[in-house]
């Protein structure tokens, strides 16, 4: 469908400027490989319940202590994370080599859905031993997927239709290599420009992408002062062969498994999450039936932490309002007639005193902290989201860049609503087009990637002075920008 020549089908990305925060089922999932799960677990429990205990004691706002940060926060996430609640079917492919197809036994990446359900339990896994037929969650193995004429180079694909789903939680994206110790014809590099895809199976453009080469060992991450960051540690050694009799069969070693992604329901939105963490198979033998578990705990346990606290924050709230009513109602009772007087006419002279809570609300100084009014409140809890497919037809070899622009908006008002036109300064269009400077395999090239079609608000570095809609600064090769 990309490589039609004479359309374009092809899927854009609302590119949101607002971090998204970690969640804190990503925060589990490293603590895994840092070994410290438990101890993260039991640390955060005696946090958030240490701060309720200073609730009900009433020592949040002792001034001759030091004050207590709220004990929930998450920082900026370092996975990149959209939505994809618009594609109908995702697939996750591998190509032992994408630019030559190998010999038959030659087989060593092979992809796996595994498939969760609200509880935490795995419904199934659509892996190899589903090829060829359709599975209980509407799941598909494909084996030699290579298409010459639409030039889809995978070897293997696991797909599933996330709109067909109703019980369904989430759902892990995973490689599983394939030992080839009794293959020896083996050439030295044959599996370098091994790579993986993550797609939208309906057009088979790329969502994520890896060179599996590039990929390093997840290891604990190091503490302060222990050296170098994680990316910067070398891989843990492959267990070497032990001495084995003349004639004997070789042993396998332990396999290497990458955990490509997620995609988990968020209340009614589908989210891709990116991870690509690698693991040698025998460091965590029931990996997959843990972060089901870890799933159902993590999307729960800070909701409830948090509903405790504002119950919490609420009881001491009333009773310290019942205290001062109760003192209020005393004092007021011993009071004489001719005090209540002398305090109405000091009143009168008193202007301050005299204020009303409107008055005093209108007088204070507006902060802006962003400059974008309107936008930021509308935008900030959406996720960058993945929205089409559209249809783009080639006329003499250019797009009717009018009927794109207007194309591309009305889908983005239908996948995200009315939000984003609080956007004041409008949107930069980038995708991939036909110009004397771009040949055509290029542009096929490009557009198979939904990174390279993207579309960004233009909002104010700094405070707007009544200008006229900024307007795109230059123009990438290859990348046609416009302005609403």
């Amino acid at each position: 469908m990309i490589e039609n020549p004479e359309k374009r089908i092809i899927n854009f990305m609302f590119v949101n400027p607002f971090p998204v925060k970690i969640n804190e089922f990503a925060l589990r999932l490293r603590k895994i490989f840092d070994n410290k799960l438990d101890a993260y677990i039991s640390e955060t429990d005696n946090r958030i319940n240490a701060y309720i205990e200073k609730i009900r004691n009433d020592e949040l706002d002792d001034e001759e202590t030091e004050p207590v940060p709220y004990p929930i926060s998450f920082s900026e996430t370092p996975h990149l994370t959209f939505d994809i609640s618009s594609i109908g079917r995702i697939g996750l492919t591998t190509a032992d080599d994408p630019f030559f197809k190998l010999l038959p036994a030659h087989k060593k990446y092979f992809p796996e859905i595994y498939v969760y359900d609200k509880e935490g339990e795995i419904i199934e896994v659509i892996d190899e031993d589903k090829t060829g037929v359709e599975t209980q969650t509407k799941g598909q193995f494909e084996t030699d997927c290579r298409d010459i004429k639409l030039k889809i180079n995978d070897d293997r694909k696991a797909s599933i239709s996330l709109m067909l789903q109703e019980n369904v939680q989430m759902v892990v994206l995973a490689i599983k290599t394939r030992s080839l110790i009794d293959q020896t014809d083996i050439k030295e590099g044959e599996f370098d420009r091994a790579q993986f895809r993550f797609i939208d199976d309906e057009t088979n453009q790329t969502l994520d992408q890896r060179v599996i080469k590039d990929i390093k060992a997840t290891l604990p991450t190091p503490s302060e002062g222990e050296g170098d960051d994680e990316e910067q540690q070398e891989p843990e050694p492959e267990p070497e062969d032990e001495e084995e009799e003349e004639g004997a069969p070789k042993k396998e070693k332990p396999q290497n498994v990458i955990i490509v992604g997620r995609i988990f329901l968020d209340g009614s939105k589908w989210i891709y999450e990116q991870y690509h963490y690698m693991f040698r198979e025998d460091k965590h033998t029931d990996f997959f039936t843990q972060l089901g578990q870890i799933e159902k705990t993590s999307r729960s346990y800070l909701k409830d932490k948090e509903a405790q606290i504002k119950e919490e924050e609420k009881t001491l709230h009333e009773s310290k309002e019942a205290a001062a009513q109760a003192a209020a109602a005393k004092a007021a009772s011993k009071k004489s007639k001719k005090n209540k007087k002398s305090e109405d006419k000091n009143k009168k002279n008193d202007p301050e005193e005299d204020k009303t809570p409107e008055e005093e609300e209108v007088n204070e100084p507006e902060v802006e902290t962003d400059y974008m009014p309107g936008f930021k409140n509308a935008n900030e809890g959406i996720y960058s989201t993945v929205f089409g497919p559209l249809t783009f037809e080639l006329k003499d070899n250019v797009y009717d860049q009018k009927k794109a622009q207007d194309a591309i908006m009305k889908k983005m008002k239908d996948t995200l609503g009315d939000q984003i036109k609080n956007c004041t300064h409008g949107f930069k269009f980038c995708m991939p087009h036909p110009t004397e400077n771009i040949s055509r395999k290029r542009m096929l090239k490009a557009s198979r990637n939904v990174q390279n079609c993207t579309v960004q608000p233009i909002v104010p570095s700094e405070k707007p002075v009544e200008a006229a809609p900024v307007e795109g600064e230059g123009e990438g090769e290859g990348d046609k920008e416009a302005e609403e």
